[in-house]
């Protein structure tokens, strides 16, 4: 659960949410209207800082240790997060308009540490691009920067009728 209190102690702390999980990797939004965190082994979740609801946004493999902590991207549509794919972290990608998630990465190795760039064009991460993660951990692993582009919708057979008909 996450509690609040008076940062001079001068209340006792207040429970914010009852969720019967260990709650992790709290992250707010630009307006710290919301934030994100993990719940559990297998849980993304929202909370709306003004009312303390919480709400399911992914179940995925988290696992319960070492995560990296969730975030929002410059303009608070996305959320991007890391989860476990054959004991290797992947970087997935939730929107939060369409409540789609994307797996950026399917590698095979471990990306870490993943974080927005201020425009919100690129994701820094952590990786050895040669080398698994497990079983021994994540041995000299270099910086990376992934571009992030936006594609037109699938070509759709509907347009090749109205282009040659």
């Amino acid at each position: 659960n996450w509690y609040a209190m008076p940062a001079d102690g001068s209340d006792l702390p207040r429970r914010l949410t009852n969720d019967r999980r260990n709650n992790r990797q709290l992250a707010f939004n630009s307006d710290q209207t919301q934030a994100v965190y993990l719940s559990g082994r297998d849980e993304l979740r929202r909370l709306d800082l003004s009312n303390f609801q919480s709400e399911l946004l992914v179940k995925d493999e988290f696992w319960g240790y070492y995560n990296d902590q969730p975030g929002f991207s410059p303009d608070d549509r996305y959320i991007l997060y890391t989860a476990y794919r054959n004991f290797e972290r992947d970087i997935f990608v939730y929107d939060q308009q369409t409540t789609e998630t994307h797996n950026l990465t399917q590698t095979g190795v471990t990306e870490a540490g993943p974080s927005w760039s201020p425009d919100g064009k690129y994701i820094y991460l952590v990786s050895n691009r040669t080398q698994p993660n497990y079983p021994y951990g994540l041995q000299e692993p270099d910086m990376y920067r992934l571009p992030l582009q936006a594609f037109d919708p699938p070509y759709r057979s509907d347009k090749w009728e109205e282009l040659f008909v």
